[in-house]
């Protein structure tokens, strides 16, 4: 007596269509992580200025800001962070 065994086919439309838009959209990421022409910085840029390099040449030195009049009248509205009760004695006592 022989047995034929068939492998069963999975023909389910749901698991092809998530696998789909799945691939899809690593594709998407793919394409603008690695091949957009133009970063999304330029949009959120302000117009008033020309261009984002412009923004990397600046630079921001502690010795500006020690000697600023502004920084200088700064005070201090919150206290310092107190440590809490650190958790029960046993923890693994009941409640």
């Amino acid at each position: 007596m022989a047995f034929a065994f068939q492998q069963e086919s999975n023909n389910n439309t749901l698991t092809t269509t998530i696998m789909i838009v799945i691939a899809f959209a690593i594709a998407a990421g793919i394409y603008m992580l690695f091949f957009a022409k133009e970063p999304f910085i330029e949009v959120v840029a302000p117009p008033e200025v020309d261009n984002v390099s412009e923004l990397s040449k600046v630079d921001f030195s502690s010795v500006d800001f020690a000697q600023s009049e502004v920084f200088s009248s700064l005070k201090l509205h919150v206290s310092d962070a107190e440590a809490g009760p650190a958790g029960r004695a046993n923890p693994f006592s009941p409640f």
